[in-house]
């Protein structure tokens, strides 16, 4: 496995980011404390991939494969509101041994809720393996697109999921976004001629 920080070629990107999603285990992400990923999830998919370092580049990595208009955060906004403002996706940066934060958009369609809801089952899995090991439960930290921080930091997990659930709306598709199994890397490097 190679931590996508350190890929530059956008070939060795995609099959990377492939090759995690398909073996990515939250359980195991947190009872094995392997650090930090990211956890995205579209209008038309969930990517999970590891972040050794900057979650922010990850996520910058995997929007530049499935959007065609996306190139690279602009700076004026720190990237989880870009993340989640731009393409109104849930984003999720994971952490073992710091709590998680999760962005959540002000519309997301049932797909996503569906997704995000399956997440927290596993949450709960997880912690169940935890307690059993005499570890502390996962610290999850919300950020809901709308709502002010200190509001938020005062409601119940209860409420919280009940406006998840109040911003599930039917909403489109976005139109510049693949799916991870259709993006193709196309060169511009000139084919040799082999002599044939």
């Amino acid at each position: 496995m190679y931590y996508i920080e350190a890929l530059e070629d956008k070939q060795e990107i995609l099959n990377e980011v492939k090759k995690q999603n398909k073996v990515f285990d939250i359980v195991d992400f947190y009872v094995n404390h392997r650090n930090g990923a990211i956890w995205v999830c579209t209008t038309k998919q969930t990517i999970n991939c590891f972040a050794l370092w900057d979650h922010g580049m990850v996520l910058e990595k995997i929007y530049g494969l499935i959007y065609d208009d996306f190139v690279k955060w602009s700076k004026v906004l720190n990237w989880q509101e870009e993340a989640v403002g731009l393409k109104g996706n849930i984003c999720i940066q994971l952490c073992s041994e710091y709590p998680s934060f999760i962005w959540i958009p002000k519309q997301i369609n049932q797909r996503q809720y569906d997704d995000f809801c399956r997440f927290l089952e596993k949450i709960d899995m997880a912690n169940e393996q935890l307690r059993k090991l005499g570890k502390d439960d996962i610290v999850l930290e919300y950020d809901l697109e709308g709502i002010e921080d200190e509001y938020v930091l005062e409601m119940k997990k209860e409420d919280i999921l009940e406006e998840v659930e109040r911003r599930v709306k039917d909403i489109k598709e976005n139109p510049h976004e693949h799916l991870l199994s259709e993006v193709r890397i196309t060169t511009n490097k000139k084919i040799e001629d082999d002599g044939r």
